[in-house]
C-alpha cells in the first residue's frame, strides 16, 4: 500500500459495511483498517483479475472476481467486481470507487 496508494486515498464502497462501516474511508490508515477489518471477517478461496482497463491519463479500472466464505457463518459467495482506480500525477492511487455486480 505504501508503494502504491497516496497518504490521502479515498476509498469508496458501494454500499456501506454489514456493521455499520461507512462507505467511504479517507487516508492510507483508513484504508489499511479497513482492509483488515474485511480480511479478518473473510476466507478467500479464489480471486481473478482483469485489466486494466485505461481511462485517459489519470484512471484505470480493473474486474474481480472472487470466491470467499464469511468467517462468522460460513456462507460462501461467488462476486464479481469493478474498481476505478484515479492516479495522481506521482503515479500515486488517490482513489478507489468499487462497484458491485447485483
Amino acid at each position: 500500500m505504501n508503494r502504491l496508494y497516496a497518504e490521502y486515498v479515498v476509498s469508496v464502497e458501494p454500499i456501506a459495511g454489514p456493521d455499520g462501516e461507512p462507505r467511504e474511508a479517507y487516508g492510507l490508515a483508513a484504508l489499511r483498517a479497513k482492509t483488515a477489518t474485511w480480511f479478518a471477517a473473510v476466507d478467500m478461496h479464489s480471486c481473478r483479475c482483469e485489466g486494466p482497463f485505461l481511462h485517459g491519463d489519470d484512471r484505470f479500472g480493473l474486474i474481480f472476481q472472487t470466491n470467499s466464505s464469511m468467517k462468522a457463518t460460513g456462507a460462501r459467495n461467488d462476486s464479481r467486481e469493478i474498481a476505478i482506480y484515479t492516479v495522481n500525477g506521482e503515479g500515486k492511487i488517490v482513489r478507489e470507487e468499487f462497484y458491485e455486480d447485483v
